[in-house]
């Protein structure tokens, strides 16, 4: 008796381990694929491991149903997307998963064009869940969708809280970015600059880096302040030779230094557009 006790015990762990191993594995392809762009096949990993995994396994669960919404989201099958989401919200509520899902209805609502819809969510969530780790990226939303709409004046304020009250976000360096944008349309120029040189200073290895920069001599041009204007496009021209913009602003480097007669140096920027 003792010895079938043992086997049946045996059985079923060695059972429940191949489970466990089977689930790790098939979720794990699902985020690699995930982190490849490879969406469909994604689904179709994250579907296999849902079908799976047990109750015991609820943490296996919720992330494989997220990153089935997620990448849904992606390949924009927005209503399946949002149901799914929805989903995650009712089974596992009060949990990270829970919030994220929340963040990626409004984010569906966005890309479906329904902006005055995802506006009003996304400022809900940053009543609602103050203070999380995501109440950032729904902050950034909200300067994003009254920036889309030409709002200015709302878009500075929802960039400014983004970047006050949180500094370490990962959106810090887009948000003074488009802090910058902001002002630039309502013709701030001051600010517009102080906020490009805030990148520049806060985020040098950026790639807003290099948007700030150009910018900071767009603002300078506005001005009509031509050689300080100029004296930018130079460094920029120095600083990122491969840049979409940089045949643009090299050719007006250029012709700069061509109009005041200065050929080697007109030259010199000629061929770098050449060259590049």
């Amino acid at each position: 008796m003792k010895k079938i006790l043992f086997l049946t015990f045996n059985f079923l762990l060695v059972t429940s381990l191949f489970s466990l191993s089977y689930l790790e594995e098939t979720y794990n392809t699902g985020i690699k694929q995930f982190q490849d762009g490879n969406y469909k096949s994604a689904i179709d990993s994250f579907d296999a491991a849902i079908s799976t995994a047990t109750k015991k396994d609820k943490d296996f669960l919720k992330k494989a149903y997220l990153y089935k919404a997620d990448s849904m989201s992606e390949l924009l099958q927005l209503d399946d997307a949002l149901k799914e989401y929805v989903k995650i919200t009712e089974k596992f509520p009060n949990t990270n998963e829970s919030l994220r899902a929340r963040l990626g209805i409004g984010l569906v609502y966005y890309k479906k064009n329904s902006y005055e819809k995802a506006r009003e969510y996304f400022l809900n969530f940053v009543k609602r869940f103050p203070g999380t780790k995501i109440t950032d990226d729904a902050q950034y939303w909200v300067g994003m969708l009254h920036f889309k709409n030409k709002n200015f004046k709302k878009a500075a304020v929802s960039f400014t809280a983004l970047v006050q009250n949180y500094p370490k976000s990962d959106y810090a360096a887009d948000g003074w970015l488009r802090l910058g944008d902001s002002y630039f349309n309502l013709k701030k120029y001051k600010q517009a600059r102080n906020s490009y040189r805030k990148v520049l200073t806060k985020y040098p290895a950026s790639k807003q880096a290099e948007f700030a920069l150009y910018s900071v001599g767009r603002v300078y041009e506005s001005e009509g302040a031509v050689f300080d204007a100029i004296s930018i496009y130079v460094q920029f021209a120095e600083k990122h030779p491969k840049s979409q913009l940089s045949p643009e602003i090299t050719y007006q480097v250029a012709e700069y230094f061509y109009k005041k007669k200065d050929y080697e140096k007109a030259a010199k920027y000629y061929e770098q557009i050449i060259s590049n």
